[in-house]
């Protein structure tokens, strides 16, 4: 049977670090794509654990750049959102605040669909001192499309969406992005869970049957 690539590779790092040369670190930076690809958490957390001081420095911003692209392109499994998000907590504060500066709808998604519910909660905690409107709104969609959607559908996401609309300072609300969210919300809630309401006439039908009689 044909072995994966870069699975060699790392059967072969198993008991020491890594030296620092070009080959062997070029060696472990494919096992450490390979395992990415191919979802595979633990193998990533066990690179990381040998990992040389060259290969801190590149490993998390190609890992995290391998995943937002492949984000960005179609769906991710249940592991390739923990390996994003574990990847992501990997990375300096500088790095952290690079992904999201140039990829801040793609890195909330990513955090949001983790398993790793607490860690993407208290990052936002954190974030939101230095929020934009355009990042609240950003975040406000990703949550309410994410519950939604039922990609995560629970009890937290819903709670998150409406902690989220109570810590929009009062300077922002007047923003006219995020005034139109809520008319955007509620559109997607009339036409996907109440499409009744939309037909013809609608309102005159129940403002005539709450006028009679019973």
């Amino acid at each position: 049977m044909a072995q994966k690539p870069g699975l060699t590779i790392l059967r072969q790092t198993q008991g020491r670090e890594l030296v620092g040369s070009d080959i062997v670190l070029r060696q472990y930076m494919d096992a450490l794509k390979c395992a990415v690809k191919i979802g595979l958490l633990e193998a990533v957390k066990y690179l990381f654990t040998v990992k040389t001081e060259d290969a801190e420095r590149n490993m998390a911003r190609s890992c995290i750049d391998q995943l937002l692209t492949k984000l960005s392109e179609g769906e991710f499994l249940e592991d390739e959102n923990d390996i994003g998000c574990f990847v992501f907590f990997e990375m300096t504060d500088y790095r952290q605040e690079l992904v999201f500066n140039a990829f801040s709808a793609l890195a909330h998604l990513l955090l949001l669909r983790s398993s790793q519910y607490e860690l993407f909660l208290n990052l936002l905690e954190e974030r939101m001192r230095s929020f934009t409107p355009l990042h609240f709104a950003v975040t406000l969609r990703m949550t309410f499309y994410t519950y939604h959607l039922e990609v995560v559908n629970d009890d937290d996401r819903r709670q998150l969406l409406i902690d989220v609309c109570r810590m929009i300072p009062t300077s922002f609300r007047s923003c006219s992005f995020l005034q139109d969210l809520g008319a955007e919300f509620l559109s997607v809630l009339i036409r996907d869970n109440f499409p009744f309401l939309l037909e013809k006439e609608t309102f005159q039908k129940i403002a005539e049957f709450t006028s009679l009689d019973l």
